[in-house]
């Protein structure tokens, strides 16, 4: 028996929704969470987060009924695909190939256990962004849009040395191993979404990492922090999250970008500054965040 990992699943690369409110749900993820309609085809429209490099991540289909169409996984490489077809027909669950997708190279369907219907894939379509789109920064997708709450990713990452729940547990708090799939509320998110629409402010979703400071981070630990999927650095938050969560509570997570980190052109921190920027945005911060309580069910 081989015991060594194979890692033949890249990531998650798109989802089918169903509905039968197909204007309402495409000015929606248009306008509210600020997506970017990358193709429209029959009766599906394809949307993409600003930062995705796939031609869509999101496929909005009418239907006579709301549900999940399908959603897709993207293999690692050729040989990989291979490998997971091959796992697949063994299971019984395969349905056979696609070669006519939008938006990437031929799928093979198939069906999970529970009878959904999924599609595994490796050659993809990247995006193109027209000229008005077309970003700064050679590593990112696609210009920020400027409009709705510009949907990137949701979650945070860890790297602080210590845990707040390591040692005792007290079970009249929380359990011993608290569930973290969902950190940060969705509800929360998107209710401060519509109240920063509302006050024409700008705010981005992306994943928080923290670390232990108290010293900024180098070059080189700025290109780690990227490439695992860090957007935002801190030194706190973290913590008191994974406390609040252990308590059952529903959190809502707001940062403030004090500055810019770029690798290639990195300035010597001026904290002065960085504090001068905190200040100057607290204004924006507390409107947002007495509109959420204000809307609280």
């Amino acid at each position: 028996m081989n015991s060594e990992p194979i890692f033949d699943i890249a990531h998650l690369a798109h989802v089918e929704l169903l509905t039968p409110k197909f204007e309402e749900s495409i000015h929606f993820f248009k306008e509210v969470t600020g997506m970017i309609e990358s193709h429209r085809e029959g009766e599906s429209v394809y949307l993409r987060g600003w930062d995705d490099y796939e031609h869509h991540s999101l496929q909005l289909t009418a239907s006579k009924t709301s549900g999940l169409g399908h959603y897709a996984l993207r293999a690692m490489s050729p040989q990989a695909l291979e490998r997971r077809v091959a796992a697949i027909e063994k299971s019984g669950l395969g349905k056979g190939w696609k070669d006519d997708s939008i938006g990437h190279g031929p799928a093979y369907c198939f069906t999970d256990p529970d009878g959904h219907n999924m599609e595994i894939y490796y050659e993809t379509e990247w995006y193109q962004p027209p000229e008005e789109l077309r970003p700064a920064l050679k590593n990112q997708a696609s210009r920020f849009p400027d409009k709705g709450v510009g949907l990137r990713r949701i979650d945070h990452i860890n790297l602080l040395a210590d845990n707040p729940l390591i040692g005792p547990n007290d079970s009249r708090i929380g359990p011993r191993y608290p569930d973290m799939s969902e950190p940060y509320k969705r509800e929360l998110i998107g209710l401060a979404g519509d109240v920063a629409l509302d006050l024409k402010i700008r705010v981005e979703h992306g994943v928080f990492v923290a670390v232990p400071g108290p010293n900024l981070e180098t070059r080189a630990e700025y290109r780690f922090l990227r490439l695992i999927g860090a957007d935002a650095v801190g030194m706190s938050t973290v913590p008191e999250n994974i406390v609040a969560n252990h308590m059952g509570m529903k959190v809502l997570g707001i940062s403030i970008i004090t500055d810019e980190c770029f690798p290639d052109a990195l300035q010597p921190a001026n904290v002065d500054e960085i504090i001068a920027v905190a200040m100057a945005a607290e204004p924006k911060l507390t409107a947002v965040m007495r509109g959420v309580v204000e809307r609280l069910p």
